[in-house]
């Protein structure tokens, strides 16, 4: 009865040997060229979405693919530096933080030179920001915006709040997730609320990996409410 459970772990742990050795073929070869390979509708193919979604799901998805310049900031494997598994996989990892990015796959392919080639291949997420709020039978706040502003991977919205017997509420944020083609990110909030008002404005190169070596925050926040 034992033999079955013994040779079925036996499997699996040579199953797994072999990937990761397959995986770190590119460890200490040079990069030879950056391939990005970008896709808006795979969501919706059949083995990511049944039937009956996909119809619900397209026009969520309309607009311009995500542009190499909102992919290529959080790439840690450059033209003509090293490789590595671990750079490899912590691309794959931090273009799926992104909020515009559904999906993301990073493979590298030997080259006769000795190099390596590196595709990655990412799936835009659904794009509208949509809110609202209610307070009994009426509208009581509402929020429109793209998380993807024609690809270009930066954020907008607008919203609106009843006052009641105060001053309605008017809010814009904005945010631009790769600023100066770096992986930083530029935010802007302003809020004219029933009482008051809020602005922030800040610039942050968040800590993303280990493989950075520095992290920065910047600001400047003002809420007289």
């Amino acid at each position: 009865m034992r033999i079955p459970v013994i040779v079925g772990l036996m499997l699996a742990s040579s199953s797994a040997i072999a990937s990761v050795s397959a995986q770190t073929l590119c460890d200490g070869k040079k990069v030879s060229a950056v391939i990005i390979q970008r896709s808006e509708r795979t969501i919706m193919d059949k083995a990511r979405a049944p039937g009956w979604s996909r119809a619900l799901l397209q026009p969520l998805l309309l607009g311009a693919t995500t542009r190499n310049s909102a992919i290529r900031p959080f790439l840690q494997l450059k033209e003509g530096g090293d490789c590595s598994e671990r750079r490899r996989a912590e691309s794959e990892r931090l273009l799926r933080l992104q909020p515009y990015i559904a999906d993301a796959t990073v493979r590298t392919f030997d080259e006769p030179d000795g190099r390596v080639r590196v595709e990655v291949e990412t799936i835009d997420d659904l794009r509208p920001i949509l809110g609202l709020g209610l307070r009994g039978s009426k509208v009581s706040n509402a929020e429109l915006g793209n998380s993807n502003i024609a690809g270009t991977g930066h954020l907008a919205a607008i919203s609106w709040r009843d006052g009641r017997v105060f001053r309605d509420g008017y809010g814009l944020r904005y945010t631009d997730y790769h600023f100066l083609g770096r992986p930083a990110r530029a935010n802007l909030v302003v809020q004219r609320q029933p009482l008051g008002s809020f602005v922030l404005a800040s610039l942050a190169r968040p800590f993303f990996t280990d493989l950075q070596h520095t992290a920065a925050f910047a600001g400047v926040l003002r809420d007289d409410g």
